[in-house]
This record gives C-alpha cells, structure tokens and sequence, in this order.
C-alpha cells in the first residue's frame, strides 16, 4: 500500500514535471513574440520621437511658396519639404521667402541684382552669409559704396529651363530686377531638347511674345505626401542614400542625359532667344560645367557648343570652366566636401567665395 502511494506521488510528480515542461515550451514563444513586440514598438517611437525632435529643431527648412510665382503648384524642388540634413557640407540653414533669402525688405532706392538657379544658387550646403549671392552684394558694396546693389537669391533645387521659362515672367514683375544673372549647365536645356512639344510651346510662344500657358509640369501635392514630408520620412532616408552614395550617380546622370543636345543647336537657340525675349539685356548666363578628374587631366579650355550658342546670340556669359580649372591646379577644389566626394557635388565656401569674386569683377567690367 505504501509502496503504491509512493509510485502514485512519483508518477504525479512526474506529470506535474511534464506538463510544467510542456508549459514552459508553449509559453517560450509566446514571451518572445510579446519581447520582440515591445522591441519593435519602443525602438519605432523612439526613432519617431528622435526624427520629429531633429526636424522641429534643427532641421526644418523655412519654406513659404510664393504662389503668385510659381502658379500654386509644388516643382521638383519641392519648396515646403522638410530638410532635416544636409546631405554634403556642413551646418543646417534656415530659408524664407520661396525656400530662400529673398526675404529680404526691398530696397527701391538701389539697383537690385536677382540670381536664379537650381540646387547650386539655392546652395543649402552653407549658410546664408556664405552663399555667392549675398557674397556679391557684400564684395560690390564694400569696393562701390556710391553705387549700392541688393542681391536676391532664387535657386530652387531641380529647376531647368522649363521653370526659367514658364515663370521668368512672374519672377521679373515680382522682384522687378535691374540685373539678371541666371546660373545654367549643359543638363538644363535637355528637357525640352528631347521633347518635341516642348520645344514647339517655346517656338510658339517666341512668336507670341511670350509662352501661353507654363511648359513646366507642375507636381501637385497631396495630404499623405504633406504628411510623409512634415514627419520627414522621405528627407530622412534620402539623406541617408545621398550620403551613402554621395553624388557619382547625380554626376553621371547629368552628363548622360545632357549628351542628346549636342545635335540640337536649333532647340537650343530657341531656348536661349526665350529668355532674352523675358530679360533682355539685363540677362547674364552663369555656365557651369564641372571639371572632371580633379583637374588633374582636365583641358584648361573646352570647346563647348552651349558657349558657341551663347555668343552666336549675343547673351552675356560668365564661364566657370576656367576659373574653376585654376582652382584645381591650386589643389583648392571648389566643389565636395570632406563628407561626400572632394571635387564633385555642390559648391563648398571656397567655391562660393570664387564665384563670388568673379561675378564682382564681371561687374566692375562692365562699368568701365
């Protein structure tokens, strides 16, 4: 009888052992899904939470759309998107009017100089006392205090020919210039080169004395994608492919789509008579084009047919090619920061500060 009682407590124990094992088995997975649960959901406020501070504080790009400018659609540029670093260079810069320092009171007393552009006008990568725009203002003034000038800066990233042409006319009664300089390189007359229809509208409008409706597909924004951009999302891994990738794919990009309009002299004639059908004499092209391999083997002089059609038209045009050239044989590069790639992407101080002193002297030039 003993003997059975103890098997029984022994075989219960047992059991008890096996459906505490069993328990032990069922309940593991569960426990780690739940762990595994709180990882995903802490680790995901926690990146939210870290995102949302550093676009509210330290990243946000001051931005409010000129409406009247840009026909109340959001470009390429995307003015009003969140930047929440930069992707090259250093320190985080805040904008006002259309994403830029046209912010300023305008001064009717004094001739103004207004400089537009794409990503290397708007030239986020430094701050705003470092970009060549005020630069000039600041050079010009100090040499001819008699004759005083206020520059305006109206770069805007992703811009071509389609949105200098579709709004130079609103830009110029906006800010009712006394000088033009536009900044242009090889890949900006592409767009409407390659498109037939494009190309037309501008004829058509060169005709009309001036362009009907804007050739510049506008790109509407939406609530999701308002959303995405003031969460920062979309800035926030784009800074981090930039970075990764730096600029090599941006480089080779820009001269494989720009490679077509070398046997289109035409349609780039008929760009370049629409913008001086806008400004005038008042117009200046700033003609970038980068110098490859550091200098190092690069030609001192190019012959370059977007140059050839610039004289052939009889529009002003201050080549960096040269001066840029010279920077490199000084091993100064002008453009590439320590945190991308020295000697491509944007403008670094130093390039700022060049480009700056040539357009001066372009300037003293002229009054001469």
């Amino acid at each position: 009888m003993l003997r059975s009682k103890q098997s029984d407590i022994l075989q219960n124990k047992k059991l008890s052992q096996h459906d505490a094992e069993l328990g032990r088995i069922t309940l593991e997975p569960v426990k780690t899904g739940k762990l595994l649960g709180i990882w995903f959901v802490s680790g995901t406020a926690a990146f939210m939470l870290l995102m949302l501070i550093y676009t509210q504080f330290f990243g946000r790009n001051m931005v409010t759309l000129n409406e009247t400018i840009y026909e109340k659609h959001r470009f390429v540029g995307k003015p009003g998107q969140v930047q929440l670093a930069t992707g090259e260079g250093y320190g985080l810069t805040t904008y006002g009017h259309n994403g830029l320092i046209v912010n300023k009171p305008l001064n009717p007393d004094i001739q103004r100089v207004l400089f537009i552009g794409d990503s290397f006008v708007k030239a986020k990568q430094v701050s705003d006392v470092q970009k060549f725009t005020e630069l000039v203002e600041v050079g010009w003034n100090e040499q001819h205090p008699d004759e005083p000038i206020q520059t305006l800066n109206l770069g805007l990233g992703g811009q071509d020919m389609t949105t200098y042409l579709s709004f130079g006319k609103n830009m110029d009664e906006e800010f009712q210039p006394d000088r033009v300089f536009l900044w242009i390189n090889r890949g900006d007359f592409s767009k409407v080169s390659k498109n037939p229809k494009l190309l037309e509208q501008v004829a058509q409008g060169l005709e009309a004395q001036g362009l009907e409706k804007p050739i510049a597909q506008p790109e509407r924004s939406n609530r999701l994608r308002d959303l995405i951009n003031d969460l920062g999302f979309r800035s926030f891994f784009g800074q981090l492919q930039a970075q990764t990738f730096a600029y090599i794919a941006g480089e080779e990009a820009q001269t494989a789509e720009a490679a077509p309009i070398l046997k289109a002299e035409s349609s780039i004639g008929v760009q370049l008579e629409a913008l001086k059908q806008i400004w005038g004499d008042r117009l200046v092209i700033i003609y970038y084009r980068s110098v490859p391999d550091m200098g190092r083997n690069a030609p001192m002089v190019l012959e370059d047919q977007i140059l050839a059609e610039l004289e052939a038209h009889n529009i002003p045009v201050i080549n960096l090619y040269p001066v840029f050239w010279q920077a490199f044989q000084h091993h100064r590069p002008p453009v590439g920061f320590t945190n991308s790639i020295l000697g491509q992407g944007h403008l670094n101080a130093y390039g700022h500060q060049l480009i700056a002193d040539t357009v001066v002297q372009y300037m003293t030039g002229e009054g001469q």
